[in-house]
């Protein structure tokens, strides 16, 4: 493990931001133990900012902590990850259905600005996955659905999915593929075709996590 803090924002900030990246990056591997002395030390902190950050790590889904034994960086099981994949297809297929009979103008415009942008940085930088940073397309989907319990169902269970979620989507190779699935939802939309929409998602999802349970080699991870 090689990580290094960042010159910016408050110190607990910076702490989290560093593992949040080395633990999306791979450089901290999941299941892997995060240590307060070993830490500390190599970020060169007290083990005060340090904790308060891996409470952060805790609340946003990326660590567990285990009473008596630590935080431990999430590693979920197969059935864990399929479960939640499972469920985030229905939610989300019926939240762009929603998104098309009541999306308005100021979400399609946050839709098509973000799309455009991502567009540019994807074919600025070939080597990279797809920038969820920048947007987040399916959240301003949900949002627009108009539906406020399922944005808060769909909120919790992305806090679960996010790691692996945001690791997959470090490839190169599902950056453009992911774009176009998205560039296809927007275009049902925009038409207000809510069946076409439903049925973009749906095609969307499913590739999402055929790449989410290859690219972590899901059926290694375990129980």
């Amino acid at each position: 493990m090689d990580i290094r803090l960042e010159n910016n924002s408050s110190l607990a900030d910076r702490v989290y931001s560093t593992l949040e990246q080395a633990i999306l990056s791979g450089r901290i591997k999941l299941g892997e133990r995060l240590l307060e002395t070993e830490l500390a030390e190599m970020l060169e902190i007290s083990r005060a900012p340090l904790r308060e950050a891996l409470k952060r790590l805790h609340y946003e889904g990326l660590a567990e902590t285990i009473p008596r034994r630590g935080t431990y960086v999430t590693k979920p099981s197969r059935k864990d990850v399929v479960d939640l994949l499972q469920v985030r297809e229905e939610l989300e297929c019926l939240a762009a259905r929603l998104a098309a009979q009541n999306i308005d103008e100021k979400n399609m415009r946050r839709l098509s600005d973000g799309l455009d942008r991502i567009n540019r940085m994807i074919k600025r930088n070939r080597k990279e996955g797809y920038p969820h940073h920048d947007i987040d397309f399916h959240q301003t989907v949900f949002q627009a659905s108009g539906n406020s319990k399922l944005q808060q169902v769909i909120s919790g269970m992305y806090s679960q999915l996010r790691v692996v979620r945001l690791i997959s989507g470090r490839q190169a190779s599902r950056g453009p593929a992911a774009l176009q699935e998205h560039i296809a939802i927007f275009e049902a939309l925009k038409a207000r075709d809510a069946s076409a929409a439903e049925s973009m998602m749906r095609r969307h999802l499913q590739a999402s996590s055929q790449n989410i349970l290859d690219t972590l080699k899901i059926d290694q991870v375990s129980a």
